[in-house]
């Protein structure tokens, strides 16, 4: 194999030493440089963080989405194929040690789900690292910045660069029992990029063309505060200035503009009466409000985000409860699923068939709905007032709770009696019995009135 075919197959070493993007330290490694042997992002990654530090429609719908996750109470669960089934607390543990491990970083689980999400959206994949133990099983995982990733063609290694495109750190792909080299390992999500020619499908790149329009919008509303928020006029006068006329006036303008350029005022003497006239006839003061509106509602269509979401109001009360509750099932739940399923099959290592990371269904949805969509269910005897309890957040009543009532015309009853017929007794029915009753009674005292026999 030649010198070069060689080449081709491994990087190159700058000798420069490196900061570590997450913590901003050296890491003592020797910069090198990543070969384009990887699979390229959709757009740049610096210039789509750009987008989000620069653009505030654009930094809203993200930030409304990634809250929405962050926000969410996730801890361990389990539902056993038998019902009776107990989880065990040990495994619960051990879940819940794996979730909440901040040995490297004090970055609480919120701030995690809250950083993938925003790189999801923004660079169309994000990543987390899986540290292993001394026992060889996982047992912590931390968000790598998506900006920083770069992954091989084949998927079958990755690299962490800096902002210079010097490599940091080199990992491979997540597998269950680790590798033989125990190189780090990386959990890759990607948004589906339906050309499959690049990492992930970015939300940046259908919004280019929007940004561009904000941008140019705003270049041209600062020149126009910069020049007192004079836009361009022709001012005609019926007198010719003079030479020294003309350059006082000129002055006066260029003082009038400040920063901004100097032609802030036309000027056309010797003709007509003196006035002020546009050369934009057409040009309405409110045409760039609307054009701010309209590619506002870009991005949060392209985001599916709600106006109420970004701080705008609402035509009713009803209307923002719909919008909110469509925007936490159709957008904040599906994210946060993918995240918890990643999670799960990584703590699949240890903990068996049954157990997963599940979140509370009150962090995310109206208290008072969650509240009386769970007593319907309880009503009709699909859960149990300990499950009903252990749904919104608070601690189960003991074994008395266990029980499935179902709630009928004739009172509570059990599932197991209302499904083999043991039924309480209807009113009419206890009447029956009494009046019944009441008639054996009543011939019970009329035969020891009667006279004895002789």
């Amino acid at each position: 194999m030649s010198e070069r075919k060689k080449a081709a197959g491994r990087f190159r070493a700058h000798g420069l030493r490196v900061l570590d993007p997450r913590t901003g330290q050296e890491n003592g490694s020797v910069a090198q440089e990543a070969l384009p042997s990887y699979l390229p992002p959709q757009v740049d990654p610096l210039s789509a963080a750009q987008l989000y530090d620069l653009d505030p429609w654009f930094s809203a719908a993200v930030d409304a989405v990634a809250t929405g996750v962050g926000t969410a109470e996730v801890s361990p669960a389990f539902i056993g194929p038998d019902p009776e089934q107990k989880a065990e607390p040990k495994i619960l543990g051990k879940m819940a040690d794996f979730l909440d491990n901040t040995q490297r970083t004090m970055e609480t689980v919120g701030e995690r789900l809250e950083a993938l999400t925003t790189d999801y959206r923004i660079q169309g994949y994000c990543g987390f690292e899986i540290v292993r133990g001394t026992d060889g099983l996982p047992a912590a995982w931390y968000h790598v910045p998506a900006a920083t990733i770069r992954a091989r063609r084949d998927l079958k290694s990755f690299l962490q660069v800096n902002y210079l495109g010097q490599t940091v750190s080199e990992f491979v792909p997540y597998s269950s029992g680790g590798n033989k080299a125990k190189s780090p390992e990386l959990v890759l999500i990607r948004k589906y990029d339906p050309s499959a020619l690049s990492l992930g499908s970015s939300m940046v790149k259908t919004l280019a063309s929007t940004a561009d329009r904000l941008s140019a919008q705003d270049s041209y509303n600062r020149t126009l505060l910069n020049k007192g928020g004079i836009p361009p006029f022709l001012l005609i006068l019926k007198e010719a200035l003079d030479d020294d006329s003309a350059k006082r006036f000129e002055a006066f303008l260029k003082g009038l503009a400040q920063q901004g350029p100097d032609a802030a005022i036309g000027l056309l003497d010797g003709v007509g009466e003196g006035k002020v006239e546009k050369l934009l006839q057409d040009q309405e003061d409110s045409s760039f409000v609307k054009a701010e509106e309209v590619l506002r509602q870009r991005i949060l269509a392209k985001a599916h985000v709600p106006p109420t979401k970004v701080s705008l109001g609402a035509s009713n009360y009803a209307t923002a409860y719909q919008e909110d509750q469509t925007f936490k099932n159709e957008v904040t739940q599906p994210i946060l699923r993918i995240f918890l399923r990643r999670l799960t099959a990584v703590a699949r290592e240890f903990a068996p068939p049954g157990y997963f990371y599940a979140f509370k269904q009150s962090s995310l949805e109206d208290f008072y709905q969650l509240v009386m969509a769970l007593c319907a269910l309880q009503e009709k005897g699909d859960l149990t007032s300990n499950q009903v309890l252990a749904r919104l957040g608070f601690q189960g009543m003991g074994p008395i709770g266990d029980a499935h009532i179902a709630y009928t015309n004739q009172g509570p009853v059990r599932v197991e009696d209302l499904v083999a017929g043991n039924l309480p007794p209807t009113p009419g029915r206890m009447m029956d019995a009494l009046l019944q009753l009441r008639r054996m009674i009543s011939e019970v005292q009329d035969v020891r009135e009667l006279p004895p026999k002789k």
